[in-house]
């Protein structure tokens, strides 16, 4: 077994151990020349991520698909740091909407209640209502109004989808 010093594809050297036959160290070192070093592989699968500190229990139900940060388990909270991914734009704007609570339905709705929301989100006031949350999404965030606004009529779409469920 020999630890050799390679220069990795990322321009990085990092030492390799190599063992076996001429050729297959000759071919692990090949190999090693041609990815990135650890570091930069490890920066790579996580670019997408953020550090997030949860409960064990949490990652491993919710998270177990996620890389989690080399010896970053507490025992004594029992905690670890989680490459969780970070949220897309489309997620962004649906809780930035919801923050809105312009379009929150209420606990409970009655076949009464869904028939009214029926009659009322007609096509022109589903595009007034949809135009006013993006309005006040956009006001505090620096989202694209015409894409905020197609997000809100989909939402309120899919309200209405429910409201006709409940009142059959």
């Amino acid at each position: 077994m020999a630890k050799i010093l390679v220069k990795r594809s990322c321009g990085h050297e990092e030492i390799i151990e190599v063992f076996g036959k001429e050729s297959e160290r000759q071919s692990k070192i090949k190999w090693a020349e041609n990815t990135p070093c650890s570091e930069c592989y490890k920066a790579e699968e996580t670019k997408d991520c953020k550090e997030v500190k949860m409960l064990y229990k949490d990652y491993k139900n919710e998270y177990a698909n996620c890389k989690t940060k080399t010896n970053s388990y507490d025992k004594s909270d029992k905690t670890i740091i989680v490459y969780a991914p970070n949220e897309t734009k489309e997620e962004k704007i649906a809780v930035a909407i919801e923050n809105t609570h312009m379009l929150d339905m209420p606990a409970e709705i009655t076949p009464e209640s869904a028939k009214n929301a029926i009659a009322s989100l007609t096509p022109e006031c589903i595009k007034k209502v949809s135009e006013q949350v993006a309005a006040n999404v956009c006001q505090n965030h620096d989202f694209d109004f015409f894409e905020v606004t197609g997000i809100v009529k989909a939402h309120i779409e899919k309200m209405l989808e429910t409201c006709k469920e409940i009142a059959k």
